[in-house]
C-alpha cells in the first residue's frame, strides 16, 4: 500500500500545470552507513565498529522548470542502503580470562523504494548548467537482511529482518518507513547528461524502538539487534534526460 502511495505521488507531479517538463533516468553508487547505537550487553562488551558499504541506486526522474534558474525535481529510485558493522565481545569471558574472544562481522542490507523531491537552483555556464539541489526524501523498505559471520568463519548466515514497530524477542525489528533530507550538487551538460553527488541524512529511526539484551540467556548466538539507527548516504550518479 505504501509503495502505491509513493508511486502515485510521483505521477501526481506530472499534472503540474503550465510548467516545462522533462524526464530521464539515473543510475549510481551508494556509499552507505548507519548512525547506529547498539545496546550494551548485560555481561560484556558490545561495541560496534561501523564501516562503509557500497551499493546501488537506479530509477527515473522528472524536472518541472519554473524559470531558467529554478525547477522542481522529484525522483523514484530503487535504493540499497545499510552498513558493515563489526564488533567484539567478551560475554564468554568466564573461561577465557576476560579477553575479547569473539568477533562478529555483520553486513546490514536494506533496500528501499524512495522518492526524493528536490528544489533545484540552476547556474548557466558556457557548456551546460551547474545545479544546487536540496529537499526531503521519503522511502519504504522492501527488504531487510543481515549477513552475519561469527568468529572468522568462512560461511555467512543470512538473517531476514522483520518489519514492525514493537519489540520482537525472536529477532530484529526494522521500521519500514525512512525519511530525511538530501543535499546535492550536479553539473548538467548541454546534451542532457549530468554528473551528480548527493549527501542524504536520514531523520527517522529505522531501528528497534525497544531492544532487548542481545545475548539472552547466555545463548551462544546473539540476537542481531540495533536501535536508534538512521541512514547516511553519499550517492554518486549519472543522469540522462530523454
Amino acid at each position: 500500500m505504501k509503495s502505491i502511495v509513493l508511486i502515485s505521488l510521483l505521477i501526481g507531479f506530472s499534472n503540474i500545470y503550465g510548467q516545462e517538463a522533462s524526464f530521464g533516468f539515473k543510475v549510481g553508487t551508494n556509499i552507505s552507513n548507519l548512525k547506529l547505537e547498539v545496546p550494551q550487553s548485560t555481561s560484556g562488551i558490545y561495541a560496534p565498529d561501523n564501516k562503509l558499504k557500497l551499493s546501488y541506486a537506479i530509477g527515473g526522474f522528472a524536472e518541472f522548470s519554473f524559470s531558467e534558474k529554478f525547477s522542481l525535481m522529484p525522483e523514484l529510485l530503487l535504493s540499497s542502503k545499510g552498513a558493515r558493522v563489526n564488533y567484539a565481545s567478551n560475554d564468554f569471558a568466564g573461561g577465557f580470562g576476560g579477553r575479547p574472544v569473539i568477533t562478529i562481522e555483520n553486513t546490514i542490507r536494506l533496500i528501499y523504494l524512495e522518492i526524493p523531491i528536490y528544489a533545484v537552483h540552476k547556474i548557466p555556464t558556457n557548456t551546460g548548467k551547474f545545479l544546487m539541489k536540496a529537499g526531503p526524501y521519503f522511502g519504504t523498505a522492501l527488504s531487510a537482511k543481515i549477513a552475519s559471520n561469527m568468529g572468522g568463519r568462512n560461511d555467512k548466515e543470512i538473517l531476514r529482518l522483520e518489519f514492525g514497530d514493537t519489540q520482537n524477542p525472536q529477532g530484529t525489528i526494522v521500521r519500514r518507513l525512512d525519511a530525511g533530507i538530501n543535499f546535492g550538487i550536479a553539473y548538467e551538460f548541454a546534451s542532457g547528461v549530468s554528473l551528480n553527488a548527493t549527501y542524504s541524512v536520514g531523520l527517522t529511526n529505522i531501528g528497534d524502538p525497544d531492544p532487548v539484551d542481545p545475548w539472552p540467556n547466555d545463548d551462544f548466538r546473539p540476537r542481531s539487534r540495533f536501535n536508534e539507527s538512521r541512514n547516511r548516504i553519499i550517492r554518486l550518479a549519472l543522469a540522462f534526460k530523454l
